[in-house]
């Protein structure tokens, strides 16, 4: 890395739920108790941010049992997961009451039946309880619209979905501005999801979701209006073939809108370093100049550059804000909490990166 920093339709528009409605004390009192081996992933969801949510956190939350009270954590090792949740809300670490195991036995030993690809069907059930249906990243269709907003389609338009994932903004957009327009996803997994989830919708004709090797990508020629790709192209180590693909691939006077994760110039190493080894998958972030350079390269001027960061920050916390109310009312065993876990335990560490600066998530707009 360290190079690359030198050189039915009804569902469609789904909103997410309206955080500031939330209800207070008895947000979580209805969820279950769960195993005691997610504690010490729930000890390290800390929280996301200095930043607040809206309201104190406290507030939100029943008043965590008291660890002298037996009746408060099980002989078994359950522990009550509002107070987990409140412990994790609350940036502290969650405390054992004296019949339940020490500190010495939280040691997590992951689920048989955890299933360690990044996006596995349990992974990909809960992006959806955080972003919203068909989305794997922050936001959802409002904030997508937003995000993508310079791109003015018409239905006339040929466009390419560079980061397809589930589908969720592409189908949007095909069904406000009735567009047929081509979907490629890099991960195989997630893009057999995002198939299914268009032909669910009746959107699978116009927007063809398929798996696509980026490293091998090769779009055909002067083909497109508008390029557009959403937090997708980091995970890509030859940027430079990407950009040189979109370059050909676009018709004159075509588009192009990438927004992603990018390094500060003049970045702490040492934050980004812990970013990226905490990344299930290994990123290759690039700077802001180091696109601007590339796209010039390739014959694509940039009309402008616009820093995201801190509304992405607050799309990141609002997620997680819902969840809790999300899941309060659901039973839910040691699989999807270990998922839960994993999942947070990856968007703490972007947001971590994202509030000292030197990651930020940038939207860069350019034209052939």
């Amino acid at each position: 890395m360290a190079s690359e920093v030198e050189t039915s339709n009804e569902n469609l528009g789904e909103q997410q739920e309206d955080v500031s409605a939330l209800p207070g004390h008895d947000l979580i009192s209805g969820i279950k108790s769960l195993p005691l081996a997610a504690a010490n992933r729930l000890q390290k969801l800390k929280k996301l941010s200095s930043m607040p949510f809206g309201a104190a956190p406290e507030e939100h939350f029943n008043t965590p049992s008291d660890p002298d009270n037996p009746a408060a954590y099980q002989d078994d090792g359950y522990v009550p997961l509002k107070d987990r949740l409140s412990a994790w809300w609350n940036g502290e670490d969650v405390q054992v009451g004296k019949n339940a195991r020490s500190n010495e036995n939280f040691g997590i030993e992951t689920s048989e039946e955890f299933d360690p690809r990044r996006w596995s069907p349990d992974s990909i059930k809960i992006a959806q309880i955080l972003w919203g249906k068909g989305f794997t990243e922050p936001g959802g269709p409002a904030f997508a619209k937003k995000t993508l907003l310079p791109l003015k389609f018409e239905s006339s338009n040929s466009i390419l979905d560079l980061s397809a994932g589930l589908g969720g903004t592409a189908c949007i957009l095909s069904k406000e501005h009735k567009l047929w327009m081509d979907a490629l996803e890099p991960n195989q997994e997630l893009a057999l999801a995002g198939h299914q989830f268009a032909s669910r919708n009746g959107m699978a004709k116009r927007v063809p979701i398929q798996h696509a090797d980026f490293a091998e990508l090769n779009l055909p020629h002067k083909k497109y209006n508008q390029i557009y790709s959403r937090e997708s192209l980091f995970m890509i180590e030859n940027k430079k073939h990407i950009i040189k693909q979109i370059g050909g691939a676009l018709k004159d006077r075509g588009q192009l809108l990438i927004v992603d994760y990018m390094l500060q110039e003049k970045c702490n190493t040492s934050v980004i370093d812990r970013w990226v080894n905490e990344e299930p998958e290994k990123p290759f972030p690039w700077t802001t100049e180091l696109y601007k350079t590339a796209l010039d390269h390739y014959g694509i001027s940039v009309w402008s550059t616009y820093d995201i960061t801190e509304e992405y920050l607050e799309q990141i916390h609002e997620g997680w804000y819902a969840v809790v109310k999300r899941i309060s009312d659901g039973e839910f065993d040691r699989r999807f909490i270990d998922h839960l876990m994993r999942e947070g335990e990856i968007w703490l560490n972007r947001a971590r990166a994202l509030e000292t600066g030197d990651l930020t998530v940038q939207r860069i707009h350019g034209v052939v």
